[in-house]
């Protein structure tokens, strides 16, 4: 399985060296219960202290990491959609399912 990233940063307005995200994702085509071709959208995430410097190279590493455990989503989107599309979608999920995937534990320690 072919893994792709996207690499999230920040901006202030101009590109910060710190923080950001690596999102690695792998499509596969498939069939809905319609038997309606779809694509299946394997993805994981991989997110930089706001301390650290950004480094894709390491944030490659943490996300394929991620993904050997099993620490994965799958959404089905339908066929032939835009890369860009694909892309977008992805990186709306991130914003939603990023307590998810890091919880912030300062939420816990009283």
């Amino acid at each position: 399985m072919e893994m792709k990233y996207i690499h999230l940063r920040a901006y202030n307005p101009n590109l910060l060296p710190k923080g950001g995200a690596t999102i690695a994702y792998s499509t596969m085509p498939a069939r809905d219960e319609w038997q309606k071709e779809v694509v299946k959208v394997m993805f994981t995430m991989a997110k930089c202290a706001p301390r650290d410097h950004f480094c894709k190279k390491l944030g490659r590493i943490i996300a394929n990491g991620r993904a050997d455990k099993g620490v994965i989503s799958v959404i089905e989107l339908p066929a032939g959609l835009p890369r860009y599309e694909l892309r977008k979608i992805l990186v709306e999920n991130y914003y939603r399912d990023e307590e998810r995937f890091f919880p912030d534990v300062r939420k816990h320690v009283k």
